[in-house]
C-alpha cells in the first residue's frame, strides 16, 4: 500500500511532463506549418501562380 501512494504523485508528474512535452510539440508542429505555409505562398507568388 504505501508503495501506492509513493507511485501516484510520480505518475502523476510523469503524465504532467509528458502533457507538457506534448504542448510543447503541437505549437512546435503549428509553427512549423505556419513557416512551410509562408514559404508556400512565397515560392508560388514568386513563380507567378497567384
Amino acid at each position: 500500500m504505501p508503495n501506492c501512494k509513493k507511485r501516484r504523485p510520480y505518475l502523476r508528474e510523469i503524465t504532467g511532463v509528458y502533457i507538457e512535452q506534448q504542448n510543447v510539440f503541437c505549437m512546435y508542429f503549428l509553427v512549423t506549418v505556419v513557416e512551410y505555409l509562408q514559404i508556400l505562398l512565397f515560392f508560388s507568388a514568386k513563380h507567378g501562380l497567384f
